[in-house]
């Protein structure tokens, strides 16, 4: 089991040379070539009572793994779960299993991912390109996460502690969209 403390911010393209700069230069960061995730989100019921949520990732075909984070009770302007992750090697059967556990309602939403991990600081920043746009993912201790949006110059910008797929409402309510999957097709 593994605590998630994390922030987003909404990016704009354009700033990926200087958010690539500082991590690299100036973070010392290691990083993983860009790559694919598709996301396979399980709901039971009313969304907004949920506690409990089942995912399964497919990350560039290499590794599936099924995850469920478990939101606390308290309200916190960052991103908390506690989150239980185990590699799984056939998607259908456990798409299957969430479903006869109650889990019926699935929401399959695609990004494509760049991470970055700095050890000094503990602190893992994602840079997602999403159908929504760009966003900017820190992940890390709160005093951390923090000192990173300020080396990133980003104190100013409104940090959001939502879910990707909470942010996927947002927009489809904006923009008048329908469709429930948040894919890049």
């Amino acid at each position: 089991m593994k605590k998630e403390t994390e922030i987003k911010i909404k990016i704009d393209k354009r700033e990926l040379p200087k958010i690539n700069k500082i991590l690299n230069e100036k973070c010392k960061a290691t990083s993983k070539p860009k790559f694919f995730q598709r996301t396979y989100q399980f709901f039971s019921g009313d969304i907004s009572c949920q506690k409990i949520f089942p995912r399964i990732r497919c990350e560039d075909k290499d590794t599936t793994t099924l995850t469920v984070k478990v939101k606390g009770e308290k309200k916190s302007k960052y991103f908390e779960r506690r989150e239980h992750t185990i590699e799984i090697s056939n998607l259908a059967e456990a798409i299957e299993i969430l479903k006869i556990f109650g889990f019926g309602k699935m929401i399959i939403w695609e990004k494509i991912r760049y991470s970055y991990y700095i050890p000094k600081m503990a602190v893992e920043v994602n840079i997602d390109e999403t159908p929504m746009g760009w966003f900017l993912e820190i992940e890390g201790a709160k005093q951390r996460i923090q000192e990173m949006v300020g080396l990133l110059g980003f104190d100013k910008r409104p940090k959001i502690n939502k879910a990707y797929l909470g942010l996927w409402e947002d927009y489809k309510k904006e923009n008048k969209i329908k469709k429930q999957d948040m894919l890049f097709r």
